[in-house]
């Protein structure tokens, strides 16, 4: 019985897939976004993040631009293109600052965009009000 419980418990939290090949801003991530909302998942490079992606369906990608393997705009376009998931909510957290950057992404529709360093504090906040808004554009 407990073990149901369980289960309802993880299905009712928000599926966060981190693809982040920092180690350092990993634990600032997994600090900053509380088990008691997000289950959560960390890829470090763009291949894990792909293979991690189509197991684990999740809500939310948080997603680093310059990664080893493949970068994030890389995986953001093969999501947004090659699997047509308009769905997901994908959001970028990378140093690139630079507004072509943030315009390419844009393009190839997320749902927000972090600039690093992080704050721990506050990256549940950003990242569950870019969730909610990329949810509402979707269901209007």
């Amino acid at each position: 019985m407990s073990k149901e419980k369980k289960l309802t418990d993880k299905q009712k939290k928000i599926k966060i897939l981190v693809v982040e090949d920092d180690p350092h801003v990993t634990k600032q991530y997994d600090l900053g976004l509380p088990n008691q909302i997000f289950h959560k998942e960390f890829a470090k490079d763009g291949e894990e993040a792909i293979s991690m992606y189509e197991s684990m369906k999740p809500d939310i990608i948080l997603l680093d631009i310059m990664l080893p393997k493949e970068n994030g705009f890389v995986i953001l376009k093969k999501i947004r293109h090659e699997f047509k998931d308009k769905s997901t909510s994908i959001i970028m957290a990378t140093a690139l600052s630079g507004k072509d950057d943030i315009t390419e992404c844009v393009k190839l529709g997320i749902s927000g965009y972090i600039v690093k360093p992080i704050n721990p504090k506050e990256v549940a906040s950003k990242v569950l009000s870019s969730f909610k808004k990329g949810k509402q554009g979707k269901s209007n």
